[in-house]
């Protein structure tokens, strides 16, 4: 969650953003893997900071996203899906096209 803050993110120029997606996408998949050991938090946690890379990098995409998807606008605000797992397939969907 430390990773997701405005305060770090703004730090690193875009080329290190993607990076951090790319490292972030592969941890998630790895998450997913072991789902027994992560639970939803683990996912939701990990959602959270690509969520907020996007966001800081002000990738056309995501924010047309959040625009128009309340849901998804909460959780990159508060990282709370409320039961809606689709938000977390949503923000992974757009961070693999990041």
């Amino acid at each position: 969650m430390v990773l997701a803050q405005d305060e770090f993110l703004t730090q690193l120029s875009s080329a290190q953003r993607h990076d951090l997606v790319r490292l972030t996408l592969a941890k998630y998949a790895e998450k997913q893997r072991e789902i027994a050991n992560y639970a939803i938090f683990g996912l939701k946690t990990t959602a959270f900071l690509l969520a907020r890379i996007m966001q800081a990098d002000q990738y056309a995409p995501f924010l047309a996203a959040v625009g128009t998807n309340p849901p998804l606008a909460t959780f990159t605000k508060d990282a709370e899906i409320y039961g809606q797992m689709q938000v977390l397939d949503a923000v992974v969907t757009l961070a693999k096209t990041y």
